[in-house]
């Protein structure tokens, strides 16, 4: 999970477990039955088992460009790739990110307090701790950039938050963001401006649209706001649903080749569900932009109409990238392994791995799709 900005959260870690929570209308103490039999996998590897990290690496720089060219320094990757927990933990200190440790989840399975040698959350993390696992009390893990304006505890380093006794795997995974945050940084951008650009675009959009009127000028502004929030949108989904993809596609990717070890086995579940969650979202733009593009020419507006043209290119190329990777991941790891990750039932699988971050996807799609605009007809 990762959170940045006012109330705005991006992005979550892999290993949140999808519960009912991401229907409205579940049932709390069923969802933390659910956690309860969660196997955490902290019991196949101990705190030291695994390498000595590549402290040579620290200095490196070897930028890679990973899916939705998101890009990342490949050496901090490599220097804990095949590193005991111990390790980790160390070398991440030296990369300007804190490790915290969360109070760890209940459950009966076998469990091994991997983390327990983190340091204690501050106080303002605790409070995000607990908001957040108030309504989603399967997280695993969250990570939160550094600077964040509410929180004087990310004051020049980010913070990882991370159960006690959950596995290695989450820890990468909040690396990851980690390591793509830093280069967002170094390319001079903010993730916090990002996200409150497409909420500022959304809102802007809504307004023009509740004014009612009927006249040429404001159908452009309409129309002019529909492109832009469409902008905003990508870029906000970038460090959301799209990110989560490109870090569970790269992590297993890894582990196949045998360069990311001392981590459990995984499944492709939560990238495909963040792979439908952001699929939706586009197809509503789509739709929406179809519509004005194909007013815009009934108008004869042509700058409109070639500006809606280019909002529609880019959106579709980004929804043909996602089911690229959705259809080449589909093979990757069978879906029937989630069983013997979790130890529930396999007709249990769609209940496990995801729902901080479906949940919250899910919230940010339905506002789009329930997204009012005029009928200009």
């Amino acid at each position: 999970m990762r959170l940045n900005g006012p109330g705005v959260l991006l992005s979550t870690t892999a290993l949140t477990l999808f519960l009912g929570a991401c229907n409205p209308k579940s049932d709390k103490a069923y969802e933390e039955n659910l956690v309860y039999n969660y196997d955490s996998q902290s019991c196949l590897y101990d705190f030291d088992q695994g390498n000595r990290a590549q402290a040579s690496l620290l200095y490196n720089r070897e930028i890679k460009t990973a899916a939705f060219n998101k890009e990342f320094n490949m050496s901090h990757f490599a220097a804990v790739a095949s590193a005991s927990v111990r390790e980790t933990l160390s070398f991440m200190s030296k990369t300007g990110v804190r490790v915290y440790k969360a109070p760890k989840i209940q459950t009966n399975q076998c469990e091994r307090n991997l983390f327990e040698s983190a340091a204690e959350m501050p106080a303002d993390l605790s409070q995000e701790w607990k908001e957040v696992v108030g309504s989603r009390p399967g997280t695993m893990g969250i990570y939160f950039g550094k600077n964040d304006p509410r929180l004087p505890s990310t004051r020049g380093d980010g913070a990882i938050l991370i159960r006690e006794n959950t596995n290695r795997w989450t820890l990468v995974h909040e690396f990851m963001h980690h390591l793509f945050e830093v280069r967002t940084q170094e390319k001079g951008e903010d993730s916090n401006v990002l996200a409150q650009q497409y909420l500022t675009d959304k809102r802007r959009l809504i307004d023009i649209s509740g004014e009612g009127a009927s006249d040429i000028e404001y159908i452009k502004r309409i129309m002019a706001a529909l492109s832009q929030m469409s902008s905003s949108y990508d870029n906000y989904m970038l460090h959301f649903s799209l990110e989560e993809m490109t870090i569970e596609k790269f992590l297993m990717e890894q582990q196949e080749q045998g360069v990311l070890k001392y981590v459990p086995s995984h499944d492709s579940y939560y990238l495909l569900k963040n792979a439908d969650i952001a699929l939706n979202g586009y197809e509503e733009l789509v739709d929406k932009l179809e519509t004005f593009k194909i007013y815009a020419d009934s108008l004869s507006l042509k700058e409109e109409e070639v500006m809606l043209s280019a909002s529609l290119d880019t959106v579709n190329k980004r929804i043909i990238e996602i089911k690229k990777i959705k259809n080449r991941t589909g093979t990757l790891r069978a879906r029937g392994s989630i069983a013997s990750i979790s130890g529930l039932a396999p007709n249990s699988q769609e209940l496990i791995l995801g729902c901080a971050h479906s949940e919250q996807a899910q919230e940010i799609v339905e506002s789009l799709r329930d997204l009012k605009l005029p009928d200009l007809n």
